[in-house]
């Protein structure tokens, strides 16, 4: 799904605070929606790993890409309840941080 790919470096502090996460994918990696830009950014501790400019109505392809790449911990963008959905965000949160801190321990050791 990159062909509309856009470049890292375009991404600015205030667009990643303002675009609310959706989810986290099995790498660990925030997966956020920026509804201002149409634009979903992904980081990694705060860092900006990838870039894709896609309109709000094509995010669910993006879940299905990303679920097809590498899978997801868990997404809520279709979820209406908004208690479920921090809860949810809390718990993938504190799965991708120790995934996370897992890979920089297998980074350290080879």
């Amino acid at each position: 799904m990159s062909e509309h790919e856009s470049d890292t470096q375009e991404v600015t502090e205030a667009q990643i605070s303002r675009a609310g996460v959706f989810g986290y994918d099995a790498k660990g990696r925030a997966h956020q929606f920026d509804r201002v830009r149409a634009r979903i950014i992904v980081t990694v501790d705060g860092e900006v790993d990838h870039v894709e400019d896609l309109a709000q109505h094509r995010v669910v392809n993006w879940i299905d890409y990303v679920a097809s790449k590498c899978g997801w911990i868990d997404q809520w963008w279709t979820n209406t309840d908004s208690l479920d959905s921090m809860q949810r965000h809390q718990a993938a949160r504190a799965r991708a941080a120790d995934i996370q801190c897992q890979q920089a321990a297998t980074e350290a050791a080879d």
